[in-house]
């Protein structure tokens, strides 16, 4: 029989400090709830493009408007975004060089924008060219 002191202790780890793990996580929770809403608001901003007073036109771009109702209009056609992503995704098959010329309403938040953005760069569009339209302006209602 061996003596005692030469026998291995086998004990569970348990001297491992649970309490600063929570601290850590419920502070990073805390930041986390703060932070979160500054994060959506910035989708809710309207996008600040610059106005083209008269867009430019060449003979390999085609044009995709964001309108004021959130519209997606594909060559003054309304389309949804999958038709969008196909009709691209076409046009780039055929002809590589295709530029698009994404205009959006002054108005408009920059999620939709961002949105319309990610489709036109997801069809295999290489060159995009993003400009502005001004809203009409306010008429004026007689007293």
């Amino acid at each position: 029989m061996t003596p005692r002191y030469f026998q291995p202790r086998l004990r569970p780890f348990t001297t491992l400090p649970a309490a600063p793990l929570l601290g850590l996580a419920l502070l990073a929770a805390i930041v986390l709830l703060l932070a979160a809403p500054g994060l959506t608001e910035r989708r809710k901003k309207p996008a600040e493009l610059p106005l083209a007073l008269t867009p430019p036109e060449s003979a390999g771009t085609v044009d995709v408007i964001l309108d004021a109702q959130g519209r997606i209009l594909f060559q003054d056609a309304a389309v949804t975004p999958g038709m969008l992503a196909s009709r691209l995704r076409l046009l780039v098959e055929l002809k590589p060089e295709t530029a698009v010329q994404l205009r959006a309403d002054a108005g408009r938040g920059c999620g939709d924008l961002l949105g319309v953005l990610d489709t036109v760069r997801a069809a295999g569009v290489k060159t995009v060219h993003l400009t502005g339209t001004a809203a009409p302006p306010a008429k004026a209602v007689a007293p």
